[in-house]
């Protein structure tokens, strides 16, 4: 048994309205992702970035590498 949490994306401008959203990345754990988050907020300097984490558990996955 496994889980696994979706990271996305959104960027949004000055006004708060979307310009893009992206699907970053699958991860086994929420630490993993902190790392990979905190580097995209430091590489935009256009848009402000929010993120959304969906969790998904999965009784049959095989655990993530």
């Amino acid at each position: 048994m496994d889980n696994q949490f979706i990271l996305e994306a959104k960027y949004l401008d000055k006004i708060n309205r979307v310009k893009r959203k992206t699907i970053i990345g699958v991860f086994k754990d929420l630490n993993s992702m902190e790392k990979v988050k905190d580097e995209l907020i430091q590489a935009e300097t256009q848009y402000k970035v929010t993120f959304s984490i969906t969790s998904q558990f999965h009784p049959f996955l095989d655990a993530i590498a």
